[in-house]
């Protein structure tokens, strides 16, 4: 078995060995407590509820799966386009940024029964509050993320009078990759929540609106079905995410990978200034450097 495959093996072990031994003693104890369905049915009992009804359980979750990808692509986008006009913008910056961080005291939740008025019942609201409710995080770990570049090597890259655009692509974008992908983990699983509010809310579709008739049925085993209903959701977009990620930074930690992105892009700074000065030979490694002049 290749290291790679071995080591992914051994992280998938714990979590699945501690689930299956949490739903082993919520049975044994439904089991021999002989607490009633209504009130907690034990695992098997969802399992033949998802097993039994898994074509209601795949037309509700449809609807709450392209919300909440849409919502949560749109917060990324969005997140990040502010987060560069918040870094480069004194206006913004000064003026918008503390009002975005001030607006996070309004419960998000509160506001699903004001977008229903103003976009009606459909997707809209539902998409919308996905996209608020993920938007912040995004936005704040971007920032992060683009004001926390190294300033040996923004003054250096200033000095050989490296443009906006290069100092952004080269310098800014990647020290702020590890930071995007840490806030895409906190948005993705925020989005899932606005859809499933706005479904709550009011909605004719989708896994919210199916938890909420499952209670009015009293049909707990259907609800404990369709709250299993999202997990496939998150799980596969956190573990998209989480390979990304690595294949971005090569598996280093937020900080690892900054740390070595900065001392390789600053070691190369001032090769290419000494080069630059006349004290060793100019090199094509060099030509990649921001703000190099030829």
């Amino acid at each position: 078995m290749p290291a790679r495959l071995r080591e992914y093996a051994t992280e998938l072990a714990w979590p699945v060995g501690i689930s299956l031994a949490m739903l082993g003693m919520w049975e044994l104890a439904v089991r021999e407590l002989g607490i009633r369905s209504i009130i907690l049915p034990p695992p098997s009992e969802i399992a033949e509820a998802i097993i039994a009804r898994h074509d209601l359980l795949l037309t509700h979750l449809w609807p709450s799966l392209y919300l909440t990808v849409l919502g949560f692509a749109l917060s990324v986008v969005g997140g990040v386009l502010v987060a560069v006009l918040i870094t480069y913008s004194t206006i913004v910056r000064k003026g918008f940024y503390p009002v975005i961080i001030v607006s996070q005291v309004i419960p998000k939740i509160s506001i699903a029964p004001l977008f229903i008025v103003w976009f009606g019942t459909g997707t809209m609201s539902g998409l919308l509050l996905a996209f608020l409710v993920a938007f912040f995080p995004m936005t704040i770990n971007a920032a992060m993320g683009f004001q926390a570049v190294d300033e040996d090597i923004h003054r250096m890259a200033r000095t050989f009078m490296g443009t906006r655009w290069q100092i952004f692509w080269k310098i800014r974008m990647p020290n702020a990759l590890p930071y995007i992908f840490a806030g895409m983990k906190i948005s993705i699983t925020l989005a899932i929540i606005g859809v499933i509010v706005s479904e709550f809310v009011a909605s004719q579709e989708g896994i919210g609106y199916l938890i909420k008739l499952a209670g009015g049925l009293l049909d707990t085993p259907l609800m404990m079905a369709a709250i299993q209903g999202h997990e496939p959701i998150v799980r596969l977009l956190l573990k998209a995410g989480a390979d990304a990620d690595v294949r971005v930074h090569g598996g280093l930690t937020a900080a690892e990978f900054a740390a070595k992105y900065n001392h390789a892009s600053l070691s190369r700074v001032l090769v290419c200034s000494q080069r630059q000065s006349g004290v060793a030979a100019i090199g094509p490694q060099c030509r990649g450097i921001v703000g190099y002049v030829h």
